[in-house]
């Protein structure tokens, strides 16, 4: 009924709290998505991970426009296809954003247990994250974070070479077609 990378990137957001992984899981559906409406969806949840990733880093320039661009898109977006409840997620949203605009006026430390629940609103949804957590050792019910400095400085210590690899693939390909000569029209 739900994607499979739809509940993981629940499990990580949640349990957890590797919001990066979130970002890695949602990116491929992302990618995947033939579906325009759940393309957008899958954006905004990628983009609310890494704004909870941006914000644990003490990075607020970065968690602000994320989170903005959230907001920004909320009102556009058919929350209710993956239940979350939109009024409830946008309050959440905007309570993030008033939280990195204190702490970074206040100077005061990135909050490392930072947490945000989606506000779920179906119980065939909870269950699937539920049975899927189990399968993986996790307890759904279980919000107690332990506090992981890999999981904090996690885009730093993966290997990056397949993405060096497309970014330098698809650079070759442009220049290449720059620097083809333009089709001739014959008179």
């Amino acid at each position: 009924m739900y994607p499979e990378s739809y509940i993981r990137y629940l499990i990580e957001l949640h349990l957890t709290r590797d919001w990066f992984e979130c970002h890695e899981i949602m990116e491929e559906a992302w990618k995947e998505e033939q579906d325009p409406e759940l393309k957008l969806l899958w954006l905004s949840l990628i983009r609310l991970a890494v704004g909870l990733y941006h914000e644990r880093r003490a990075n607020p320039k970065g968690a602000l426009t994320m989170y903005e661009r959230v907001l920004e898109a909320m009102p556009n977006l058919a929350w209710q296809r993956l239940k979350i409840e939109p009024i409830q997620l946008t309050g959440l949203v905007e309570e993030r954003i008033k939280a990195v605009q204190h702490n970074h006026h206040a100077q005061a430390a990135p909050p490392y247990d930072l947490y945000l629940e989606l506000p779920l609103c179906d119980h065939r949804l909870i269950e699937a994250c539920v049975e899927h957590a189990s399968l993986i050792g996790l307890d759904w019910h279980d919000r107690e974070w332990q506090h992981d400095e890999a999981i904090i400085h996690r885009h730093s210590q993966r290997d990056r070479t397949d993405v060096i690899e497309a970014r330098e693939a698809s650079l070759a390909k442009k220049e290449a077609l720059r620097r083809s000569p333009p089709d001739s029209l014959e008179m």
